[in-house]
């Protein structure tokens, strides 16, 4: 479960990072579009730069998903962390409208919340990381 859920990081980030050739589509596409040009007025760095920071954030879900599955070394932190991040996921799946974009996001965002959830209870069940 544990590394299903850091493949599935790995792929958004990965798309976070593909994104930034379109980021005008992808912004159009959930509606943040004003929001960010605001911020593109203020630097137009910075929806890239956030774009950027959503990517590393998911590698790093990534692997500390990784690390309490056992596939790499234990990161600080990890049960704590573990946990976070499947509430975090699971939260983000609740704040859905029902537009095909925002549910396919909230589908993806509850899929890896559950599975950091029970992979990581089942993981931590049986060792004391």
């Amino acid at each position: 479960m544990l590394k299903t859920a850091a493949v599935l990081n790995f792929l958004l980030a990965a798309g976070h990072v593909l994104c930034l050739f379109r980021l005008d589509a992808a912004f159009r596409l959930y509606r943040i579009e004003p929001f960010m040009d605001r911020l593109a007025a203020l630097w137009p760095p910075i929806p890239y730069l956030i774009t950027l920071g959503v990517a590393c954030g998911l590698t790093v879900c990534g692997l500390y998903a990784l690390s309490a599955a056992g596939a790499i070394r234990p990161l600080p932190l990890l049960r704590p962390a573990v946990y976070a991040i499947g509430a975090g996921f699971a939260a983000m799946s609740l704040a859905c409208d029902f537009r095909s974009a925002d549910l396919a996001a909230a589908v993806v965002a509850g899929a890896i919340g559950a599975l950091c959830l029970a992979g990581g209870r089942r993981a931590f069940q049986t060792s004391r990381t």
